[in-house]
């Protein structure tokens, strides 16, 4: 009275099938690997590290990492470095351990990680976007009470989002940080040399 077609397999903990190693009617031993299970509550993420920026790489950084295709952003830490750098690509592997409660990263996907390998303080720092070339000149459109007027600016550090603006631009001051390229269109179209919008 013993059925001899369903048998129950238990995993060890909560996870999900990510592979599947057999076929129905085929024949398995006991000590067979069936299923591949995975807690994907938490992932690792393999990075590609450059030789050159390995000096830079440390155990414990953060870093987020960006996948696009509607996915977003998220950020992780490093938890370990290879000793070894591939002589074919010169690169070595890190991985970082990110949180994924809501299952939204999956094995297989590609995306892009940036570290932050120093933090420095600015007095004033403003978005790449903020900041235009006029005449050969960096510039800011900061608001008067004449519209927005461009001012010429000074640079100093920059990272991937932001850049330092040395003079030209003072904390508090009201300035354009997206669409500015209108405003250099219109300033020359409208020919106006003396620096001035109205």
């Amino acid at each position: 009275g013993v059925s001899l077609t369903h048998f129950t397999i238990r995993a060890p903990f909560d996870g999900t099938i990510i592979e599947r190693h057999l076929a129905r009617g085929e024949y398995v031993q006991a000590d067979a690997d069936v299923f591949t299970l995975a807690d994907l509550g938490t992932v690792w993420v393999d990075l590609t590290v450059y030789q050159k920026d390995l000096i830079l790489i440390r155990k414990g950084q953060e870093a987020v990492l960006t996948f696009g295709h509607g996915v977003d952003a998220v950020t992780g830490t490093i938890d370990w470095i290879s000793p070894l750098v591939d002589e074919a690509t010169r690169t070595a592997r890190a991985r970082m351990v990110v949180p994924n409660p809501d299952g939204l990263l999956r094995p297989g996907y590609f995306g892009v990680a940036r570290v932050s390998a120093e933090q420095l303080e600015a007095a004033v720092a403003a978005p790449h976007s903020a900041v235009k070339t006029y005449h050969g000149h960096s510039v800011s459109f900061v608001q008067t009470g004449a519209g927005f007027t461009p001012r010429e600016v000074t640079l100093g550090r920059r990272d991937a989002a932001q850049v330092e603006v040395l003079s030209g631009l003072h904390a508090g001051e009201v300035y354009v940080q997206s669409g500015a390229f209108t405003l250099v269109a219109q300033l020359s179209k409208d020919g106006f040399d003396d620096g001035h919008n109205h």
